[in-house]
């Protein structure tokens, strides 16, 4: 493929991301019945896969990343990311 192709599909596609994800921002900001209700599904598989990615790459015990620090030797680094992933807001 030729650069320009790749910068034609790189505008369109983030383009019609923009266009796409402004449209359910001021859909989900709108007041109307039942907007909670929408907020809660269109949110919260968002927040649950987001959890369980930073759970599954840095948990003390079963996260990749911090298997590979500590098979470097690295226990400490690998504490230290569990730590931050703990810190991050909603991950209390």
């Amino acid at each position: 493929m030729r650069v320009q192709d790749h910068v034609i599909f790189n505008a369109i596609s983030v383009s019609l991301e923009l266009v796409l994800g402004m449209g359910m921002a001021l859909l989900m900001h709108a007041a109307f019945r039942g907007r909670a209700l929408m907020r809660a599904v269109v949110l919260v598989p968002w927040a649950i896969l987001t959890r369980g990615t930073a759970l599954t790459v840095v948990a003390p015990d079963s996260g990749f990343l911090n298997q590979i620090l500590q098979a470097l030797h690295l226990s400490r680094c690998a504490y230290r990311s569990w730590r931050c992933c703990r810190c991050w807001p909603g991950f209390r």
